[in-house]
């Protein structure tokens, strides 16, 4: 069994090595191990094909792990799905990209109703009586909304296609057992092509040169949600898109049509001006998920929405939440790594109590031998009571060592003996102290050369001088 001393020592190191390892893991890029819904997430609902697209193309195209900030080093900043809880209560750094837009940037939104109006996405959530209170509950704490936070008041993303019951919603933000729950039905169910409703598309305004290169995209056949512009509850004027991307409702023979919807088109996209910029509103971001990514023309229409110029692209991550994994210690949140971290230091820490050195009573205070007050004066009568010669150097012992601690207590030397400098020191804060000190020792520097000195002389001698201090 190891001694105390080397299980303190292993405790150690066992705690620099968990702390390195966690710290090493968080060089990695965070992709949340491709499940996520970010650029890395390679699941159905993530990004991670987008971003090889345009890697493929050779647009330059990063991710950004920190807040959004108005220096951003791309031509367009682009929010794919972004979450609604930390988009509604960061609003601040949204913000601040505003001047940059105004200044010629490009912002790309696509974000789901939820993220778009602050609420879930699932009507039977907001009905449901059980249904847990969040602060978007409370109207004194309500979060930003994404039209207050750019602009663009009265763009509104609405669900015009009625939801199959059951079906699977891979873009809400509701709970992780209700998202559990959906992703097992449709393994049960399949996901064919049953799921993916093809329609054409008609490009509008700006875009009307690109009707020739994108005539057809797959987007989710549960769901149909669509931009509807109306006047700003301030009474300004709607705004008007400067282009659009719709949906006609046909799509040819291998399109289906949801069920329960009408085959009349929507607004699927729309660009607004802002200042020299503009703002670009996706109503759906399947459209630029994996799973549709690669079906119709979802991947030349994802390119040309975000980087019609093949200009640099910079892709939010801060609104998925990857940034907070920057934590050194995230590591230990890790189910698997925090169970081996704590028994292991369980062990160490069992070791130790059952190896270590069992402590008994205090042992009791030594007594300090000190003299008593009549062995003191004893010994001080015998020291004056000695012969002549040596009370003579007794005074000059007495007169340095207060010349010593004078010295100290006014910054000089102690071994400074130029009394005027002392005067001039004392005088500073006392000049008749200082006068009647220099004084005494000059009358003691005279008294020292004489060859008689009695008991009373040299007692009164060594008054005088303690009266100085």
């Amino acid at each position: 069994m190891p001694s105390p001393r080397s299980a303190i020592i292993i405790a150690v190191l066992l705690v620099v090595v968990v702390i390195a390892t966690a710290t090493l893991s968080t060089l990695a890029p965070p992709d949340s191990g491709g499940v996520g819904r970010d650029s890395y997430g390679v699941e159905a609902h993530g990004y991670r094909g987008l971003l090889d697209t345009f890697t493929a193309l050779g647009i330059p195209a990063v991710r950004q792990l920190a807040p959004p900030s108005p220096q951003v080093s791309g031509a367009t900043f682009v929010l794919l799905g972004p979450s609604r809880t930390i988009l509604g209560y960061n609003p601040t750094y949204l913000t601040g990209l505003r001047p940059w837009v105004e200044q010629g940037g490009r912002l790309v939104v696509a974000a789901t109703p939820g993220a778009w109006h602050g609420r879930s996405d699932n009507d039977n959530d907001r009905k449901s009586p059980a249904r847990r209170r969040g602060p978007e509950d409370n109207p004194a704490v309500r979060p930003m909304l994404l039209p207050e936070i750019l602009g663009l008041d009265g763009v509104v993303i609405e669900d015009r296609g009625s939801r199959l019951p059951g079906a699977p919603r891979p873009d809400d933000d509701s709970s992780l057992i209700a998202r559990g729950r959906r992703a097992v039905e449709e393994a049960l169910a399949g996901s064919g092509e049953s799921t993916i409703w093809l329609s054409d598309v008609v490009w509008s305004g700006n875009w009307s040169f690109l009707s020739a290169e994108v005539r057809q995209v797959a987007l989710p056949v549960n769901r149909r949600y669509e931009l509807v512009i109306t006047p700003p509850a301030s009474g300004l004027p709607a705004l008007e898109p400067v282009a659009t991307l719709c949906t006609t409702g046909a799509g040819g023979a291998a399109a289906e049509t949801p069920e329960g919807t009408s085959g009349d088109g929507g607004v699927i996209a729309a660009e607004f001006v802002a200042g020299k910029g503009s703002i670009v509103v996706i109503a759906d971001p399947a459209l630029l998920a994996n799973r549709y990514l690669g079906q119709a023309d979802n991947a030349v229409a994802a390119v040309r929405l975000i980087a019609p110029q093949g200009d640099g692209v910079v892709i939010d991550e801060f609104f998925h939440g990857v940034g907070p994994r920057g934590n050194p210690l995230f590591l230990l949140t890790r189910p698997g790594h925090a169970v081996m971290a704590l028994g292991l230091l369980g062990a160490v820490l069992l070791t130790v109590w059952r190896e270590g050195t069992r402590l008994g009573p205090p042992i009791a205070d030594r007594p300090i031998a000190r003299r008593g007050i009549g062995e003191y004066l004893d010994a001080m009568g015998h020291l004056l009571s000695r012969g002549r010669q040596d009370r003579n150097g007794i005074v000059s012992e007495v007169r340095d060592g207060v010349l010593r601690e004078l010295n100290i207590r006014v910054g000089l030397p102690p071994e400074h003996v130029d009394l005027d400098q002392l005067h001039g020191k004392l005088a500073r804060r006392d000049p008749i102290r200082a006068r009647n000190v220099v004084d005494t020792i000059r009358a003691v520097d005279r008294d020292i050369g004489r060859s008689e000195w009695n008991t009373s002389h040299t007692l009164d001698t060594i008054r005088r001088l303690t009266q100085c201090l």
